[in-house]
């Protein structure tokens, strides 16, 4: 037997054992999965995302960056009222708008304008 046909065989195997372990799952309607996944502790529900808003940008030179000090005010590509961008680990996903959370200590929020397809 070739490699290559012990390969064919290895990967022909894994799909009836895949397809017998579907075979034995408990029919359900689409929702009980979803809320049986969003529910357990390993689902993809759970795993942890890097959200940002980017406000703006610059593009400045190193002997420009190099001058900043403390007190300086640096100019972004963004008027204010503009839509920011929201990003998820790495992708810019949508727009929104920053709004101001009240509270003992205001912070920043931000209004979901859009959100790409």
């Amino acid at each position: 037997m070739t490699p290559l046909e012990k390969s064919e065989q290895d990967l022909d195997q894994a799909i009836r054992e895949l397809k017998g372990e579907i075979a034995e799952r408990p029919s359900g309607g689409m929702n009980e999965r979803s809320d049986a996944a969003s529910s357990s502790p390993g689902s993809l529900m759970n795993i942890p995302l890097k959200v940002q808003v980017a406000i703006g940008a610059v593009e400045m030179t190193v002997g420009e960056l190099s001058n900043l000090g403390p007190g300086q005010t640096v100019a972004l590509n963004k008027l204010v009222g503009d839509p920011v961008d929201i990003i998820v680990n790495g992708t810019r996903i949508g727009t929104g708008f920053l709004v101001a959370i009240p509270g003992n200590t205001p912070s920043f929020g931000i209004k979901i304008h859009s959100l790409n397809d």
